[in-house]
């Protein structure tokens, strides 16, 4: 089976206790495969009570109980966790050993990353320059059964590669295009052609620039929905709500580091697009793409956050919530709300003025 992986996959090591976002201090629920679960529940000594002290049972399976301060009870005062200090990483359960890992499979590859929410990944992310870089190599892993749509796919997300980076265009140009082709391929999937996804890429021609007032509204009405959300720190839905309020000072902002935004739009692209062969959702996970950058630029912005700061939050509190993205894929599936999200990237993704102060 081949695979894919970005050019700095390989660099990727877990910083442990020297990450100031640490994953174990984050209150999300960790689901224990049934093999680690019996490792646990054999460990001798007050570790092995520590550890099935926090296991919790239920029909659906077992898992890790966090502490009420969000920390996982396995997690030193160091930030290091008492299970490798004491066994090595072999006693993880597979989410430990693999996070912020993430694997795609479809037809005979694999494509491997790590997530935005971790610190590392973000560095390692943004610390390159230019156009993302992949690498394919091979693995033992059984192919799946073909999907006649995966080729047609895995060409037209490389031709939105290929538009994110032309540099010839602005950046907010862009991004329209962007929302564009994805129209292009959902179609191709409605119609289950895979000629028609080879060919989905937009015409040449410039669309209409909304005017100020739309660019207002658009991000209005896109930070609002994204506030709408459940987050697991209340501080970040605080945070959109107060770049909502001040859309208006925020429509206009001064130019965008292109590069950043780029890599942050391929990268999205890359993990979550050919996830719609799974689901045909196309034009749903490349308007999500668009409006991740948005609101990641919103938030640095208003709250004076580095922008990789910013993406981490929003990784964490929106990849990382299954009950989120597919709220965010129920609303951008429908083409009648991408005319928020085009609006919005044009008011933050355009030349612009500085931002107004916050009332």
């Amino acid at each position: 089976m081949r695979t894919i992986r970005p050019d700095f996959f390989d660099e990727f090591r877990c910083t442990a206790s020297a990450c100031a976002g640490n994953c174990c201090a984050v209150g999300w629920e960790i689901d224990v495969d049934e093999a680690a679960a019996a490792r646990y529940r054999a460990l001798p000594g007050a570790l092995g009570e520590r550890v099935r002290a926090a296991l919790v049972e239920s029909p659906e399976g077992c898992s890790l109980a966090m502490g009420p301060d969000g920390r996982c009870p396995l997690l030193t005062k160091e930030g290091l966790c008492a299970l490798v200090l004491q066994y090595g990483e072999g006693y993880l359960c597979s989410i430990c050993a693999e996070h912020p890992r993430f694997y795609n499979w479809y037809g005979d590859c694999k494509e491997m990353g790590v997530g935005l929410c971790c610190e590392e990944a973000c560095r390692l992310l943004f610390l390159g320059r230019g156009p993302l870089r992949f690498l394919e190599g091979e693995c033992a892993d059984e192919p799946g059964a073909p999907d006649p749509m995966a080729e047609p796919l895995h060409k037209a997300r490389a031709g939105m590669f290929a538009l994110l980076a032309d540099q010839a265009l602005p950046l907010k140009e862009r991004f329209c295009r962007l929302l564009s082709w994805g129209e292009g391929a959902q179609a191709a999937f409605d119609a289950e052609d895979p000629a028609a996804m080879e060919h989905s890429a937009p015409r040449d021609a410039a669309e209409q620039e909304p005017c100020a007032r739309e660019k207002e509204e658009g991000l209005g009405a896109l930070l609002r929905l994204f506030a709408g959300l459940e987050f697991l720190d209340p501080g970040f839905g605080k945070a959109l709500l107060r770049a909502q309020q001040n859309a208006k000072g925020l429509a206009g902002a001064p130019p965008a580091r292109g590069g950043f935004y780029e890599r942050l739009a391929a990268y999205g692209l890359y993990r979550w697009l050919i996830q719609s062969l799974d689901d045909g959702r196309a034009l749903a996970r490349v308007g999500f793409v668009a409006a991740a950058c948005v609101v990641v630029r919103a938030l640095a912005l208003s709250e004076s956050w580095e922008e990789a700061h910013a993406v981490r939050e929003f990784s964490k509190e929106i990849e990382y919530s299954d009950d989120n993205m597919e709220a965010l894929f129920c609303v951008l599936e429908d083409p009648r709300h991408l005319a928020a999200v085009r609006a919005a990237a044009a008011a933050l993704f355009g030349e612009g003025k500085p931002p107004m102060p916050q009332a």
